[in-house]
């Protein structure tokens, strides 16, 4: 496995928008959450074109997969961000938060 970087722009601080690599014309995107102290975040807000995500647990590590793709899953490597996913969350009323390492 390469050398797992954070997601950061030429800047060095975490991209604004991630946009996933997504099929049948969906547009799914994780969105960077800030802190309210303006500290750095490595949190994002999975915003999908269509309300269908299955989430569910897949080897003992919590996933997610929106409709059209891809399918986030704890632990794992996403291609789009280039870092490992640390944790999924359910945010009642918002949807689901991706954290990155």
């Amino acid at each position: 496995m390469g050398i797992i970087r954070p997601v950061e722009d030429i800047f060095g601080s975490m991209k604004e928008l991630i946009k996933l690599n997504s099929r049948y014309g969906e547009n799914n995107t994780l969105k960077l959450l800030k802190k309210p102290n303006g500290e750095e975040s490595k949190t994002y807000l999975l915003k999908t074109s269509d309300q269908m995500i299955r989430s569910g647990m897949t080897g003992g590590r919590k996933f997610i997969d929106p409709s059209g793709g891809p399918m986030i899953v704890e632990g794992e490597r996403l291609e789009e961000a280039d870092a490992v996913v640390k944790s999924i969350v359910h945010i009642m009323g918002k949807g689901y938060s991706v954290t990155f390492e």
